[in-house]
């Protein structure tokens, strides 16, 4: 038994008869299975027969078998038809997710005439060609060099593609990331694996194999997508809070800056805050005192000859603050106060607790998502940041 090739796009079989004889049955695409039989006139009704079903919407599988003891001529047995609708939920969560911006193309193995079918049903365009005029990996198995250039225009512009192989839906992600797109990609099977690799988002759904479940980023666990639109949502306001959180944090970092920058060089202390004067070195009962002149407030004091006369000027509270009456000897001492700003650390540490208060607040609050998909924007964030 050969399983089904999504190359191939046939499963086939050996089976041996009641009579001891051997044969192949094959079972897959209806042009697939057509192209082995030799009988044109078969083939061009297997043809009219998938068209006419799938104008309504009915998938067609072809059956055949051998007919010879080598096993190698094929006769068609016939079509098969079967009903695959669209789940209900499909075309709301479709539109749901046109209205927020993301385009939704349908990329399928089946036939033309069903993928379109099928595009019209869900409200997309039937803009849908065939993969014959899709670009091919090369001989090392990789993109062409020409893709974005040479393909890129006509792959954005098409609704979706029909009867592709899997290269080709890896070769339509790639050539959509080159030019720009953020590219969210399906799929369920083996042969979607490469895409979903590829794809800045691979999306597996329920049921999916393994092949396709290691290769995606996200795991659906329940049937159908329109858990898709909410997550769309919910990054969008995880997005708005984001960038709200690096407004705040600019624009209040620029406030503290320009705030210190001004303080530091617009109002030196010595200047608004004390005054540069003289006091007396004095001795009391012939021991010297000098006033902590930089660390507490000083008093000064009168001349030897009028003690009574003093004078309290405060700075730096902390210091030093008693003088004596019984001078000695005297002499002048000058008092300088310092040329710049000093913040107490105290003071930076409670400013930090605060902005950071005020910064989980902005990333709880409530946001609202934009209607269109989000995109990073530096020289608008940090203008706008610098105005608030």
């Amino acid at each position: 038994h050969q399983p089904f090739d999504p190359i191939l796009k046939r499963t086939e079989s050996t089976i041996k008869g009641p009579d001891g004889k051997k044969f192949k049955v094959t079972k897959g695409a209806p042009q697939i299975v057509a192209a082995l039989v030799t009988d044109e006139t078969i083939r061009e009704r297997v043809r009219a027969e998938v068209q006419l079903q799938g104008a309504k919407g009915i998938r067609c599988l072809a059956v055949a078998i051998t007919t010879d003891s080598n096993m190698s001529k094929w006769a068609m047995l016939g079509v098969l038809t079967f009903l695959d609708p669209p789940r209900p939920d499909t075309k709301a969560t479709i539109d749901a997710a046109l209205e927020a911006g993301v385009d939704v193309k349908m990329i399928t193995g089946d036939q033309v005439l069903i993928a379109k079918e099928m595009s019209r049903i869900l409200g997309l365009g039937v803009n849908i060609p065939d993969a014959a005029g899709l670009p091919e990996l090369d001989e090392n198995g990789k993109a062409p060099p020409d893709l974005k250039d040479k393909y890129g225009q006509m792959i954005l512009s098409a609704d979706g593609f029909a009867q592709v192989y899997p290269e080709h839906k890896y070769l339509i992600v790639e050539a959509l990331r080159q030019m720009g797109f953020a590219v969210g990609m399906t799929g369920d099977g083996v042969n979607d694996a490469p895409a979903l690799k590829k794809a800045d988002v691979g999306i597996a759904v329920s049921g999916a194999t393994d092949a396709a479940r290691a290769a995606a980023d996200i795991v659906l666990t329940e049937p159908g997508l329109s858990v898709l639109i909410h997550a769309i949502f919910v990054a969008r306001c995880i997005f708005q809070r984001v960038q709200n959180f690096i407004n705040y944090r600019i624009a209040a970092t620029l406030q503290l800056l320009i705030f210190f920058f001004i303080t530091v060089f617009a109002f030196p202390p010595d200047k608004y805050y004390c005054e540069n004067r003289s006091v007396q070195y004095f001795y009391a009962n012939g021991t010297a005192h000098e006033p902590e002149l930089e660390t507490g407030f000083v008093q000064f004091c009168g001349a030897p000859a009028d003690p009574a006369e003093d004078e309290t000027v405060w700075f730096n509270p902390g210091g030093y603050s008693s003088c004596k009456n019984n001078y000695t000897e005297s002499c002048d001492y000058k008092v300088k106060c310092p040329t710049y700003f000093q913040l107490p650390v105290i003071l930076l540490l409670l400013i930090t607790v605060l902005n950071d208060g005020t910064l989980i607040s902005v990333g709880y609050d409530r946001a609202r998502p934009s209607p269109r998909p989000e995109k990073w924007n530096l020289r608008v964030l940090f203008t706008a940041s610098s105005v608030l």
